[in-house]
């Protein structure tokens, strides 16, 4: 027996060195053959039980079949049932034991598992001689699962208990211990949890240090420099980054993530400093990780994505129509990767619609199911449309009269955008049979979702042609329209389903003083009321709330409306709604920067009647989409309807109104909640304007951004 038992250790560490399966194989089957041929109680057994168990679990960690994981554990469990408590070997099967437990936890998320792991292993080292060589690893892995529980059930006491088992893990590994590297990895992570619980920046300090000590160093400063902001962390994390990968060998598993690290760095210092050349070698470094990532790796889908948004920020600076289309496949890649079968690709249904106009030359990058396409777009002059934009940028400031010429000015706008624009990429889709030709009935328009780069970020897309009387000539007759303000935010919006007046669906407003309580608006608020009671949706009505209250009831409702003045700054950072006290003497400001820091985990619908809500007034900004419905957005909710400009009351409150009474009207009919919010504020605007289609700045300023 003892040959057989000497033969199953030598297959098994000639595994370990050239990985050869059929080793491992061989190693079970004398074990198996051992349990044979003896009696249980018999100590031989015993050993053969417990190395089955871990020749099984060693199997487990190639093949990830669960069932070897179970029998291990089986096996095991019977080994240490009949090893004596005095045993010396028993310490090592318990130890055993609670790694092949923890192993189960990260398969299953079982709780259970975990707490039996960290027993066995305390059990373990209570009954492991102090000069054991084993014992530093049970400290280790005491460590590591304590940790685990702590980011589990958050028990401050489990993190400072980790703390202390790794130390003495570290202080009873000899300097040669192969681990040692892992274990000042292990402890330095635990510091920075620790560090990010309680901001004590000794423990960001002895991270750095323990992490000087193995290829991750870098990595530490990046957390560093994220956590505190010093750009002298994130120089450092760049060059660590850049020695690790220089002594890495080419085909060693480990060069994707460190050049996808290097590359990620290198493009945050990009956003920092705005140098060109950093922003050049990260996309080099992405593209070199993509190519060193197996194409089934499940990796891959995060390097298609990052390597998007790199060349559609150079696209950005650029303006090369190559870089925007490379990103949009990368991202229809990254898509298709996460949510199809290998061999099955099913392709999202949307119509993408991507403007550009440079000096050089204009385009309309064209996504839809069967196709990304660029159109030169040959009437869409750089100049002319710095000429409309800056025109856009002035409406609102003058009385009627200057209402009169504004409005003028509007026609004339939208026809030039329908021309050298829009309807261009119409006649595409049509001619392609992508859209029906010449329009629609409502009922079967199809979305189109907009996205304005450059000066073209602030243009009213959804409102661009001849609106005169039996014209279709102009988008609204065409298709139902939204904006985002990337591809990217598309791609991820439309991976969160809206769920509609379930549990979350309560709606939420807010009034101001008296002095800005119209009648309009108050009769808005009680229809508003009245159609949520019929619908058995129980909103929360906030008056002359604070910013601090209205941000956090904003956190626990699907619907959130607002009813107040919004002001558009030149920083549009800057931009606010303006909320008044009781008796209207004094004003608080709610802004867009502090909605955007929100993660507001219920979000569905964010209803912003108030004026210039999705206004940018530099022309300079346009590209960077910075208002108010933006900061909504940010904040999670993926419909947002806002107004691009000072909008008469009655229009504002018609729109609301009807958009509610469609909205709930339709409840509980099926179908996708996307559609039918979309198709809700379509009506509800197309209606005003079939009223009044000479009066663009009417009717043109409501907009809707949404996945």
């Amino acid at each position: 027996m003892g040959m057989l038992g000497t033969r199953s250790a030598f297959l098994m560490e000639r595994f370990e060195r050239l990985g050869d399966s059929k080793d491992m194989e061989s190693a079970t089957g004398i074990h198996e053959e051992i349990m044979r041929r003896t009696r249980t109680g018999d100590q031989v057994r015993t050993r053969a039980l417990a190395n089955l168990g871990t020749v099984l679990c060693r199997k487990f960690e190639q093949t990830g079949n669960l069932g070897d994981l179970q029998q291990a554990i089986k096996h095991t469990e019977e080994a240490l049932d009949a090893t004596y408590v005095d045993h010396p070997d028993r310490a090592i099967t318990q130890s055993n034991l609670g790694a092949m437990y923890l192993r189960r936890f990260e398969q299953m998320g079982d709780l259970g598992d975990l707490q039996k792991a960290i027993n066995h292993s305390e059990e373990a080292l209570a009954a492991i001689p102090q000069d054991h060589p084993k014992r530093a690893g049970i400290h280790s892995n005491l460590g590591t699962w304590l940790s685990k529980r702590f980011e589990r059930i958050g028990d401050f006491g489990d993190l400072q208990e980790a703390i202390k088992h790794t130390e003495e893990a570290l202080a009873a590994a000899p300097h040669d211990y192969r681990e040692r590297a892992i274990l000042h990895y292990n402890l330095g992570s635990i510091f920075l949890s620790r560090f990010q619980q309680i901001g004590d920046l000794g423990d960001l300090k002895k991270s750095i240090t323990h992490a000087k000590e193995q290829n991750n160093l870098g990595i530490r400063l990046f957390e560093s420099f994220e956590q505190i902001g010093d750009l002298r962390d994130l120089q450092k994390a760049i060059k660590h980054c850049k020695e690790a990968l220089g002594a890495t060998p080419n085909n060693h598993p480990e060069r994707a993530d460190r050049h996808s690290n290097l590359g990620n760095m290198l493009f945050v210092r990009f956003g920092q400093i705005g140098d060109l050349g950093d922003l050049q070698k990260a996309i080099e470094h992405l593209e070199e990780a993509l190519a060193a990532t197996p194409k089934d790796h499940p990796k891959r889908a995060t390097g298609y994505t990052l390597l998007g948004i790199l060349l559609e920020s150079r696209f950005k600076r650029l303006h090369s129509a190559e870089d925007l289309n490379k990103s949009l496949r990368l991202y229809h890649d990254a898509h298709e990767f996460r949510t199809s079968p290998p061999r099955e690709r099913v392709k999202a249904a949307r119509r993408a619609v991507v403007f550009n106009s440079t000096v050089y030359r204009s385009d309309a990058i064209i996504a839809t199911t069967s196709a990304i396409a660029s159109l030169e777009l040959p009437k869409l002059k750089y100049e002319e449309t710095g000429h409309w934009m800056r025109q856009l940028a002035s409406f609102g400031q003058g009385g009627l009269l200057e209402w009169a010429r504004e409005n003028k000015v509007m026609k004339d706008l939208l026809v030039w955008l329908w021309d050298a624009a829009v309807g261009p990429v119409f006649d595409y889709l049509e001619s392609r049979g992508i859209l029906i030709s010449g329009g629609a009935h409502d009922n079967d328009l199809k979305r189109i979702w907009w996205i304005g780069v450059g000066q073209l970020g602030m243009a009213p897309l959804h409102a661009a042609g001849d609106h005169s009387r039996g014209s279709t000539r102009n988008t609204l007759s065409r298709a139902i329209s939204t904006y985002i303000p990337t591809i990217k935010a598309l791609s991820y919006a439309r991976q969160t389903q809206l769920q509609l007046f379930d549990k979350y669906g309560s709606s939420f407003s807010t009034e101001h003083s008296k002095k800005s309580r119209t009648p309009i608006k108050r009769n808005l608020l009680r229809y508003i009321l009245s159609s949520a009671a019929k619908s058995s949706i129980e909103p929360t009505v906030l008056r002359t709330p604070t910013p601090a209250k209205v941000l956090k009831q904003v956190q626990h409702h699907g619907i959130v409306h607002f009813a107040c003045h919004g002001v558009s700054e030149f920083n549009p950072s800057d931009n606010h709604l303006v909320l008044f006290s009781q008796d209207g003497n004094k004003t608080d400001r709610l802004l867009a920067r502090d909605i955007s820091k929100l993660v507001a985990q219920n979000a569905q619908i964010a209803y912003l009647s108030a004026c210039s809500s999705a206004k940018n007034p530099s022309v300079e900004l346009a590209d960077e989409v910075i208002h108010l419905a933006s900061a909504f957005q940010l904040a999670g909710f993926s419909h947002t309807f806002a107004n691009m400009w000072e909008t008469n009351d009655y229009a504002a409150c018609e729109v609301a109104r009807d958009f509610y009474d469609l909205l709930f009207q339709n409840r509980g009919n099926g179908g996708d909640d996307h559609q039918r919010v979309s198709t809700a504020f379509y009506k509800a605007v197309k209606k005003v304007r079939d009223r009044s289609p000479g009066c663009p700045l009417v009717w043109a300023p409501f907009m809707h951004t949404s996945a």
